[in-house]
């Protein structure tokens, strides 16, 4: 009974050392990699900085129909 014990505490060991080793490996190899650099999209209104008046412009069918007179 003892060597079933002992046997059995010897396999948990080993187990338990390989398990580091993977985890310790997995670690290095995540550390080596490159950052991933986030990508961040535009969250401020662009025509204000391009000069656009939005009543200038109009919205909807009727702007689509009529072209901007500027004068």
């Amino acid at each position: 009974m003892e060597d079933l014990e002992r046997a059995a505490m010897e396999q948990h060991q080993m187990k338990r050392l390989a398990y580091q080793t993977q985890m310790r490996q997995a670690a290095a190899a995540a550390s080596q990699q490159q950052p991933v650099r986030v990508t961040r999209t535009q969250s401020a209104r662009v025509d204000s900085m391009l000069g656009v008046s939005i009543a200038a412009s109009g919205t909807g069918a009727a702007a689509a129909e009529e072209p901007l007179v500027q004068g």
